[in-house]
C-alpha cells in the first residue's frame, strides 16, 4: 500500500484507507526475523530565517544599536511524526482499526518569530 500524509474529516493519516491497510501487516511467527522500519516518515523540512541592522551611534563609534528579526519554521509546514501514529494496531494491540495510522504529534514547531534590540557600549 501506498503511504503519505492524507487528510479525513481533518485529520492526518499516514494511510487513505486505514482499515484496509492493517491487513497488510503480519506477525512474525516463531524463528522468522520479521520486517523492520514499515512505515517510514516523509523526512524533516523546515527554513529559518535571520534578519539583522546594525547602526552606528553618532556621538561615538563604539556604540551602535542593533535589532534583529528571527524566524523559525518560515513556511509553517508540519512535519508528522511517525513514531507518534497509533501504530501499536500493527503489533496486535488493541485500538479502534477507524484510528490505524493516525497522525497524533508533529516533529516541528509551529512557526515561532522573536525580535530583539540591543544596545552595545
Amino acid at each position: 500500500m501506498k503511504s503519505g500524509k492524507y487528510f479525513v474529516n481533518g485529520v492526518p493519516y499516514i494511510f487513505a484507507n486505514g482499515p484496509a491497510a492493517i491487513s497488510s501487516f503480519a506477525h512474525a511467527w516463531a524463528g522468522e526475523s520479521g520486517q523492520r522500519n514499515e512505515v517510514r516518515g516523509q523526512g524533516y523540512f523546515g527554513i529559518d530565517l535571520g534578519l539583522a541592522k546594525r547602526w552606528l551611534m553618532p556621538w561615538d563609534d563604539r556604540e551602535s544599536l542593533q535589532f534583529r528579526w528571527e524566524v523559525f519554521n518560515l513556511t509553517n509546514s508540519p512535519v508528522f511524526d511517525v513514531q507518534s501514529a497509533l501504530l501499536s494496531q500493527a503489533l496486535g494491540l488493541t485500538a479502534a482499526p477507524g484510528n490505524f495510522c493516525n497522525y497524533t504529534g508533529l516533529l516541528n514547531n509551529p512557526r515561532i518569530m522573536q525580535f530583539a534590540l540591543r544596545f552595545e557600549f
